[in-house]
């Protein structure tokens, strides 16, 4: 019988040593697996148990038959030495309550000659962090980027921003601020739109 525990811990170490928003159960299966809490089959398990509904924070947004996203659980952490006579470990997971705090979302990039606008949510708390978008490694958007252009992305910040620039692309959020626990939507409350239409009626060219 699986250890859901375990497997939840697992996940949760997975997405927190890649500083990773989410994961599928294809990707993450193979560490499962590697760690013993899990057989080695391609995620066929571990999509059982998300349909079973024993996988916290994991949703299919595109409805069933779709992609699974599966989040960290939020929870709590311990682990608890067995009897003497058992080298196995005990972990116990626990839901704990978590103050929200107010999050201020980064300044457009933009310019005059700025044709497109690329809308976010909110940005999460690496970007926060370093004040760059999408700076996540996890997030996929500078690799989009770099594929609809056929150019290579550039490392550094600022010249990705010139890369946006050469391309008339800008980037913002909808939400100019909001109360978040984490870095996912789902946790969004008591939010504060930005003025997208004033913004786009300062950038003219915007299409």
């Amino acid at each position: 019988m699986a250890d859901i525990n375990r497997i939840i811990y697992l996940i949760d170490e997975y997405l927190e040593s890649n500083r990773l928003n989410h994961v599928g159960p294809s990707e993450v299966a193979a560490y499962l697996a590697k760690n013993g809490a899990l057989p080695s089959d391609g995620g066929k398990t571990l999509r059982k148990h998300l349909r079973d509904g024993k996988i916290p924070n994991a949703e299919q947004p595109g409805g069933k038959k779709q992609s699974w996203y599966i989040r960290h659980s939020n929870c709590k952490k311990t682990s608890l030495s067995t009897p003497a006579h058992t080298s196995e470990t005990e972990v116990i997971m626990t839901k704990v309550p978590t103050s929200s705090v107010v999050t201020e979302g980064l300044a457009p990039i933009a310019d005059s000659e700025s044709e497109f606008l690329i809308l976010g949510t909110l940005p999460g708390k690496v970007s926060l962090e370093t004040q760059c978008y999408y700076a996540n490694q996890g997030n996929q958007f500078w690799k989009i980027m770099s594929s609809l252009f056929d150019e290579s992305m550039p490392l550094a910040y600022e010249d990705r921003l010139r890369f946006l620039e050469k391309h008339h692309i800008a980037l913002w959020d909808v939400l100019k601020s909001a109360e978040r626990i984490s870095s996912l939507d789902s946790d969004i409350k008591n939010l504060t739109i930005n003025d997208i239409l004033g913004f786009i009626s300062k950038h003219p060219n915007i299409r």
